[in-house]
């Protein structure tokens, strides 16, 4: 799995990537996920209408490998609220909060290492995901 997400960031177009984490997430949880305050700019780069800064690229592409991961084992609805949902495992904060509060650099390995762990959880069944669960995990 980790592997395979990591193969995917590294060949897939800024495009690409939006287009999967929009698909994936819906365009306001990917903007808030990436960081942009307007989902015409995620529009925009899934068009390939607008060239990505270096900061926002390293963000995208760490989202996407992380929806990668996750979407290997879960649904698009569990995705989005592995997402959103309060987590302890991040100090009762979500995934969002975290990528929006913290530096990036910092919280890029833990948020991979941390879906990475999760995917393999519910692939080997030890964690409970039941589709309509508001809460990931329980």
């Amino acid at each position: 799995m980790e592997g395979n997400s990591f193969q995917q960031a590294v060949t897939a177009s800024p495009a690409t990537m939006t287009f999967t984490i929009v698909d994936v997430l819906s365009i306001d949880t990917a903007a808030a996920a990436v960081g942009v305050s307007d989902p015409r700019t995620l529009r925009n780069w899934a068009t390939g209408n607008q060239n990505l800064r270096q900061r926002a690229l390293v963000r995208l592409t760490v989202v996407f490998q992380i929806v990668q991961e996750l979407q290997s084992v879960l649904s698009d609805l569990q995705v989005r609220q592995w997402f959103t949902t309060i987590n302890p495992t991040l100090n009762y904060r979500s995934v969002l909060r975290v990528l929006d509060e913290d530096p990036i650099e910092m919280t890029a390995p833990q948020l991979l290492r941390y879906a990475t762990e999760f995917a393999a959880q519910v692939q080997a069944g030890t964690a409970a995901v039941r589709a309509g669960d508001q809460t990931i995990g329980r």
